[in-house]
């Protein structure tokens, strides 16, 4: 049974409200054989498509499967890197903090009592996720058949900028300070963004979708996408 079924939710581009990995949390705790164990891997899963710009996240490619008559959380499926042009800011298809869809390290840290987990254990995983992602990504896909210049294309999906931005404000106030990024390389390389000798331009892509604050209300000035439905 897919996500969407699971939240009450629809397709639709005016039926957002519910696409929620915290709502989502909520069901699993309900639904889930073992609860703790999937909400870690949940946790983990809205981790990675924040780090690797996978802005196709919405409630179709999450799903729970029964192996008899447990409901578990599926294996995870459709993980698209996105390379979009903003450095500053994207926005993943659900909800995942306290921040709305904004894929931002602090944003994601602050969902984490919706997973059953202490703010430690959060960081943990996500360092983690951040860790493997920056030290293998290159290599991964050339070992599945990626060519270099493909490559470069997507470079710059994986631990873009905003990710480990500190924000304040909110809306059309909101700033971005970068406080210690660590990009991607080919090599594993720690490259800080003030010390890289210069940007990698990213390459166009989609758009993010609207922001919505954790009242559910959507951010008039967030550009729209559809989203890529299976």
């Amino acid at each position: 049974v897919s996500a969407l079924t699971l939240l009450k939710s629809d397709a639709a581009l005016t039926d957002r409200s519910r696409w929620s990995y915290l709502l989502l949390a909520d069901e699993l705790r309900r639904t889930s054989a073992n609860p703790r164990e999937d909400l870690r891997e949940l946790f983990g899963r809205m981790c990675f498509n924040a780090a690797t710009s996978n802005l196709d996240d919405h409630p179709r490619n999450h799903a729970l499967l029964a192996r008899g008559r447990d409901w578990r959380l599926s294996p995870a499926y459709d993980l698209t890197p996105s390379p979009v042009v903003s450095v500053e800011r994207r926005d993943l298809a659900m909800i995942c903090g306290p921040a709305g869809r904004l894929a931002n390290r602090e944003n994601l840290l602050g969902a984490a009592g919706r997973f059953l987990l202490d703010r430690n254990e959060a960081k943990s995983i996500f360092d983690r996720v951040s860790t493997v992602i920056r030290t293998t990504w290159h290599a991964t896909m050339r070992r599945f058949g990626v060519t270099e210049k493909d490559c470069e294309l997507i470079r710059g999906a994986f631990l873009y900028d905003g990710l480990f931005a500190e924000k304040k404000g909110s809306g059309e106030n909101m700033r971005i300070r970068i406080v210690g990024a660590v990009k991607a390389t080919s090599d594993g390389a720690d490259i800080r963004p003030e010390t890289r000798p210069g940007r990698r331009p990213c390459i166009p892509g989609r758009s993010a979708l609207p922001d919505p604050s954790s009242g559910n209300r959507e951010d008039p000035g967030s550009p729209s996408r559809s989203p890529r439905e299976r």
